[in-house]
């Protein structure tokens, strides 16, 4: 079995077809993925959605593109 160690699944980008990515890749193999945080603000539902399925992993952090100068 295979752990995606990083993928934004939480993201708008995905909004419409995330359970079929979700599926896709866990027909390749991939049974954990962990989905790191990029804003404080987004942190409580990222947490809820990663709550949702226990191959959901939570990483909270800040990525240094959403940063303030």
């Amino acid at each position: 079995q295979l752990f995606d160690t990083h993928c934004h699944l939480d993201l708008e980008a995905f909004a419409n077809d995330r359970d079929t990515v979700l599926v896709s890749a866990r027909t390749r193999g991939v049974r954990d993925i962990l989905v790191p945080g990029v804003e404080r603000r987004t942190w409580s539902e990222l947490a809820a959605f990663c709550a949702t399925d226990t191959h959901l992993h939570l990483a909270l952090g800040l990525h240094p593109v959403f940063l303030e100068s």
